[in-house]
Order: C-alpha cells, then sequence, then structure tokens
C-alpha cells in the first residue's frame, strides 16, 4: 500500500510542468475523559461506565499545482472503556482503530476522496437522520462515528449546486452501495 501511494503521488507530480511537491503536515489530536452514572445497575456490575481517549493524527497537503491539490488525513484513535457496557460486552476494554484515512483530489469545482471518511449529508448534532453509511458507537459516554471506507466525489455546478456520488462496501456478501445525490436551488435550475 505504501509503494502504491507512493508511486500515485510521483505519478501525478510529473503531469504538469507547474506542478510542485508541496509536502507538509500539521500534528492534531486530543484527549477526551468521561463517565456516566448508571442509575439502578444489576448486581454485580459497576455504577459508573467510564471511557478515555487518545487521538492523534496528521493532515495537510501532499502535493498541488496551479489547478489541483493532493491531500490527506491520517489519524488513529485509541480507547479504554471500563463499567458495565464493557462488563455486558456491549464494547471493547480497549479499542485502537483509524479513526481517518483519506486522499482528497481538489481542484476547487470538483473533488474525488477516498478511504475512511465521513459521508454525511445535511446536517446534524446528537442524531443524524441522513447518516446512511457511518456506524455510530451509541453505547460511548459520547456516541460519535469512525466513517465508513469508500469513495466519495462532489462536482460543484455553482456556488449553490452540487452533484455528489458514493462508492461503500455493504455489509453483506461483499457488495457495493452506489448512490447520486444532487442539490441546486430553484432559480440555478
Amino acid at each position: 500500500m505504501k509503494f502504491g501511494v507512493f508511486g500515485l503521488l510521483t505519478f501525478i507530480s510529473y503531469l504538469s510542468a507547474s506542478s510542485a511537491f508541496a509536502f507538509d503536515s500539521s500534528l492534531e489530536g486530543r484527549v477526551k475523559l468521561g463517565s456516566s452514572y448508571i442509575f439502578d445497575s444489576p448486581n454485580g456490575f459497576e455504577d459508573f461506565d467510564s471511557e478515555a481517549e487518545l487521538r492523534l493524527g496528521i493532515l495537510g497537503n501532499a502535493w498541488e499545482n496551479d489547478v489541483w491539490r493532493l491531500d490527506y488525513e491520517l489519524s488513529a484513535d485509541a480507547k479504554q472503556a471500563d463499567g458495565p457496557s464493557v462488563e455486558s460486552r456491549l464494547r471493547e476494554e480497549t479499542d485502537i482503530d483509524f479513526f481517518r484515512a483519506w486522499l482528497r483530489l481538489d481542484n476547487g469545482d470538483f473533488k474525488i476522496r477516498g478511504g475512511r471518511q465521513k459521508i454525511l449529508f445535511g446536517s446534524g448534532t446528537i442524531y443524524r437522520p441522513l447518516g446512511l453509511f457511518d456506524t455510530r458507537d451509541v453505547t460511548g459516554v459520547v456516541p460519535e462515528t469512525r466513517g465508513i471506507d469508500g469513495f466519495r466525489s462532489t462536482w460543484f455546478l455553482s456556488p449553490s449546486s452540487f452533484l455528489e456520488g458514493w462508492l461503500v462496501p455493504a455489509k453483506k456478501d461483499g457488495s457495493i452501495i452506489t448512490g447520486l445525490r444532487g442539490e441546486s436551488l430553484i432559480g440555478d435550475i
């Protein structure tokens, strides 16, 4: 996989004479601690459901020229949990995985992104009715999603209209879910 990504970056850098290998990155991260009290917990179970999370990642630009840019995000998180949700086997005591890991090719009017990413439609803070693909861990003290592995492309037809499509793996039989959607103001049609 490392050779494939490096080979792709090398190939893209030779596409244009005005291209520049503009690799940069920034480190980001967070620590999250949480606990919730369980009223009337069953006998033999703890009263507090607790978790600690450490997330570290890098994001930045891998390549760009006058028109196109290739950027990325690679972040992992480690969670440690304790309490009734672990004791009842609703969640793992220790969970380490990639949170986001994607590459995006972008020229402002067209974007294509592949890898582990968040694919949400509409705005939702607690309940996301249009988060069709994201898996959500509702057993956590602060429920959130890790995202989905897939491809997503967006074409901005105007400042207020776009078309987007996606390919994501189904949870059954190795099938692929594909879709296409668009939004536009009535005056733009």
